[in-house]
């Protein structure tokens, strides 16, 4: 499943002595580029702001509708960046802690407009917030550092009675969160229980009871923050038990403010990316960390947005990152929530939906084609309209067939006969009928369910715009990840209008 938000707000900041003050709120280009005089003495840049509400995916997320499982990604679409290198390059989108204010204008107003969101200001001239008050030089201002960036930690076992000096034992946390000791002694992990006569065990000693078949030395310990319950399990034969045990965070828990220009963001663990390759082309940035962390830890970093930038220190003159050093690397330029085309920025939340009912399929006999019966075969639309209205969640059936079936005396007639394709084997896409752009693409969340009526899926048209024809394609995959996989996509003009 693939559900869509629009952005509510976004905006470029331009910086420069000219422009550090001018609104960019109306623009219909969204902006990260890089100017320079002939000797890179004066170096500019530009970074992009855009910000989406996420009261709504929330809610769903509570009702069970989306999982919190569920990936992101970023859609940003190409308007003409120029002069892009042949060398790959990263753009960053870090997670904005502070407020803004879109504003109204344009680069090109005349006079400027000074009232929103610019280099120097969050929410105007008037108003005169600076990003970091008495800074000129601004642009922002952003978060540096993990959520245990600086703490150091004692482990407390709560019950060892049944670990022995000698035993072996895996430290295994919750969740996936690292967590670097980087007071344990980690270019000797043995693996080993030292003692088995101290509730309190070190740092360094913890580090040696991490066992090192399940990797290399160094492996690390995790936790989530101050008070997380660990679980110690065992690694070899015995009678070692499971152990709890619990972190103690004595340093600072959280992410600090980093008190410089160029706008709010996380340096750490909170910040996604994507490499770009020679030539202007489309963003589909995986953000599912950062969205996940705005979603779930609200009141710790309330959803002011991403910003969009090359690599760069804050005051953008560290010569060894890309938006300080003296190289050229062309300007990247995106629709943004202005455009009058179809290419608004998006919010992609993608999960898997996917079922493949055998009970249902069975008490409904219907037949699951194999071997040659999958050589050749039609699809056809089952109860497809020519039209649906915007913002409706629509149940898709699909009905296929060998194109030559094989004649048979049966009591069923073929034509009555439920068809369907082995499980994960058959996937949908979304075009735009008219533009050919792919809305929705083939993968691992369009697998097309199967049931006891067949094959079906749901499509949520909130991603799709009003008065607008999108087709419906096809793909089947046979024998994946084998040398005998065979991949055909069918496009047979399964056409239909969102509506208003």
């Amino acid at each position: 499943m693939h559900y869509f938000i629009y952005a509510d707000a976004d905006a470029t900041l331009y910086e420069g002595s000219a422009t550090q003050s001018r609104n960019t709120g109306l623009d219909e280009i969204l902006e990260v580029r890089k100017d320079m005089n002939d000797n890179a003495s004066v170096i500019n840049v530009s970074r992009a702001l855009i910000k989406f509400d996420l009261t709504e995916i929330s809610n769903f997320i509570s009702d069970g509708l989306i999982p919190s499982t569920a990936k992101y990604y970023l859609n940003l679409y190409d308007a003409g960046s120029t002069g892009l290198t042949s060398t790959s390059q990263l753009l960053y989108a870090h997670i904005v802690s502070q407020s803004w204010t879109a504003g109204e204008g344009t680069f090109h107003d005349d006079p400027e407009t000074t009232e929103g969101v610019s280099w120097k200001y969050r929410v105007g001239q008037n108003d005169a917030t600076q990003w970091i008050s008495g800074s000129n030089n601004t642009g922002g201002t952003w978060y540096s550092g993990s959520a245990l960036d600086s703490a150091t930690a004692t482990i407390t076992i709560s019950d060892y009675t049944e670990l022995n000096a000698g035993d072996k034992v895996n430290l295994i946390a919750a969740d996936g969160t690292n967590y670097d000791f980087t007071n344990g002694d980690q270019s000797s992990v043995n693996g080993t229980w030292e003692s088995a006569t101290s509730n309190n065990q070190t740092a360094t000693n913890l580090m040696n009871v991490i066992n090192t078949s399940s990797g290399p030395a160094g492996t690390r310990f995790t936790a989530t923050a101050a008070g997380a319950v660990v679980t110690a399990t065992q690694a070899t034969a015995g009678t070692v038990g499971n152990t709890s045990v619990t972190l103690t965070d004595s340093g600072t828990a959280g992410m600090t403010k980093t008190n410089f220009s160029g706008g709010t963001w996380s340096e750490y663990g909170y910040v996604a990316s994507q490499s770009f390759d020679y030539g202007s082309t489309d963003m589909r940035m995986n953000v599912t960390e950062p969205i996940t962390t705005l979603l779930q830890s609200s009141s710790d970093y309330p959803n002011n947005g991403f910003i969009i930038k090359r690599s760069g220190s804050v005051g953008n003159d560290d010569s060894n990152c890309p938006e300080g050093d003296s190289s050229e690397y062309g300007q990247f330029k995106f629709f943004s929530r202005d455009t009058n085309t179809i290419y608004q920025p998006k919010l992609e939340v993608a999960w898997k939906d996917f079922s493949y009912d055998n009970t249902a399929m069975t008490a409904s006999s219907v037949n699951v084609m194999s071997g040659s019966q999958l050589d050749d075969v039609v699809f056809y639309m089952k109860g497809m309209r020519d039209s649906y209205k915007e913002n409706s969640k629509i149940k898709f059936r699909l009905v296929g067939r060998e194109r030559y079936p094989t004649k048979t005396y049966e009591t069923t007639p073929r034509t009555l006969q439920i068809n369907a394709f082995p499980s994960g084997t058959l996937f949908y896409s979304v075009k735009d009928a008219l533009t050919e752009e792919t809305i929705i693409p083939f993968d691992q969340y369009t697998a097309v369910s199967c049931g006891g009526s067949g094959h079906y899926f749901n499509l949520w048209l909130n991603g799709l715009q009003a008065e607008r024809y999108y087709k419906l394609l096809y793909k089947l995959v046979i024998d994946s990840g084998t040398a005998n996989e065979i991949s055909d996509i069918y496009d047979n003009d399964f056409t239909f209008k969102v509506e208003k």
